[in-house]
């Protein structure tokens, strides 16, 4: 009797131990995995990341073709990854003829894979060196300071 319970102590002690092998390999397979999908979900953003600037400049020449009264033109764009899509940031500065106002700055933010703007503001900047904001919408809501409109726009150009 004493045999069996050796016989049968050993082979559970040797049948844990393949186990406990087999565990560890499949340990180690399931981190090669995850390492290899980190890899690739790093390249699929990317990727995406580069379609949307690419996607940006030509939204951009499209839209906002070089005007007479343009001093100056910029836009920066962003991929959200977190909604997966890509958003401009646009800034006109205008020339004007008037004796109040030197020049006028019109910012605004896009969603440029439905063409939507979802903020806008104009600041004139006056001749007495003050700047006054004429408008300024964040979606369908007033915004009161450049600041608030900076603040909604920071919630779309960041991850």
């Amino acid at each position: 009797m004493r045999v069996l319970y050796l016989f049968v102590l050993g082979a559970a002690l040797f049948a844990t131990g393949c186990d406990n092998d087999r565990i560890s390999r499949l340990e180690k397979e399931n981190q090669e995995l995850k390492a290899k999908l980190e890899k690739n979900n790093v390249a699929q953003e990317y990727e995406l990341q580069a379609r949307c600037s690419k996607d940006a400049e030509r939204w951009f020449t499209q839209h906002f073709p070089p005007q007479r009264e343009t001093t100056s033109v910029t836009f920066t764009n962003h991929y959200a990854k977190s909604i997966n899509t890509c958003f401009v940031q646009v800034d006109n500065n205008f020339y004007t003829k008037s004796r109040l106002v030197t020049y006028y700055t019109v910012g605004s933010l896009w969603n440029i894979y439905e063409n939507t703007p979802l903020a806008e503001y104009q600041l004139d900047h006056m001749n007495d060196l003050s700047d006054k904001l004429v408008k300024c919408t964040t979606m369908d809501k007033k915004c009161s300071t450049i600041d608030e409109f900076d603040a909604f726009v920071g919630r779309y150009m960041k991850n």
